[in-house]
């Protein structure tokens, strides 16, 4: 496995891990995520047995006119662009600078780590890209020519937020590898950061407000999943369901600065759900990953 590029490893890892995964619409407001793991029979009559199945995620998409409300706050939120276009910048395509702020993680020195969590990142573009495609929400410049974006509009669906479950994701996968328990101060100031990230797409005005928990949950799932192909012990990979709750321009759906990991209109499930066997190649990686940092 070492002998290859580290681009023919990443796309093993990613197709080892979406092909146990497939999509479910639920008419054209809801869109479930499922995981599957199937072994090859060698009875003729059933060459397929599904040995695991679990729903991992399901997501409910806002109506328009929920979208519509939260105008106010999309436009409340750029008084902040002064202040963050810095940030907001260089966030567009690399969250690790603020990562490694955290963390100390180095591309010199972390290169299996980072290596692993570039998988972990493609993975949950893969996922957050069919559930875009799926809702095909209308961005906030397509509501009103107010909002004036101070970057490009990305040209895929604002619902849910990619850079929000790309950071959560994030965060859940070092949180795994690194073994740090919840209360730890590095969790904290990681999930800052992930907040902060999805903030600056609303500040930018490319998204609305409802687009940051619906990535979070969905990051958050992708990354337990991912956690548990690499054959990391921890509390397991839970099932997770969002949807909006209010009026959309009402204050608890203002999710600027903190508040309640579990976000307004989300849900997890407190049993952990039966996934099948980790996959030898990134259990592999992940060790090779660990094993750059001084852990017990």
């Amino acid at each position: 496995m070492t002998r290859w590029d580290p681009w023919v490893r990443g796309t093993l890892a990613v197709t080892e891990l979406t092909r146990h995964l497939s999509y479910e619409p639920l008419g054209s407001d809801s869109y479930r995520l499922h995981y599957h793991h199937l072994e090859i029979s060698t009875t003729p009559s059933a060459p397929l047995q599904i040995l695991k199945h679990a729903v991992l995620m399901k997501m409910d998409r806002p109506t328009p006119d929920f979208f519509a409300k939260q105008l106010t706050h999309v436009q409340s939120w750029a008084e902040l662009r002064d202040e963050r276009a810095p940030e907001i910048l260089a966030q567009i395509d690399n969250q690790f600078a603020f990562v490694g702020a955290v963390t100390g993680l180095n591309v010199s020195r972390k290169k299996w780590t980072m290596e692993w969590l570039l998988v972990a990142i493609q993975l949950t573009i893969e996922v957050e890209l069919m559930f875009k495609h799926a809702f095909a929400s209308y961005r906030p410049v397509d509501y009103s020519p107010q909002v004036q974006p101070i970057i490009t509009t990305p040209g895929h669906s604002t619902y849910p937020m990619g850079h929000a479950a790309q950071a959560f994701a994030t965060v859940v996968a070092l949180m795994g590898l690194l073994k740090i328990p919840d209360s730890h101060p590095l969790r904290t100031q990681l999930v800052r950061q992930a907040r902060r990230i999805s903030i600056n797409r609303v500040v930018a005005g490319v998204h609305f407000p409802i687009d940051a928990p619906a990535g979070q949950l969905l990051g958050e799932t992708v990354g337990e999943y991912f956690l548990s192909m690499s054959g990391i012990p921890g509390k397991g990979c839970f099932f997770r369901s969002f949807g909006p709750s209010g009026s959309g321009d009402d204050d608890e759906n203002d999710y600027l600065g903190d508040g309640p990991m579990l976000p307004q209109g989300g849900y997890v499930d407190v049993a952990p759900l039966a996934l099948g066997p980790a996959s030898r190649y990134l259990t592999k990686l992940q060790e090779l990953a660990r094993a750059e940092w001084d852990l017990p």
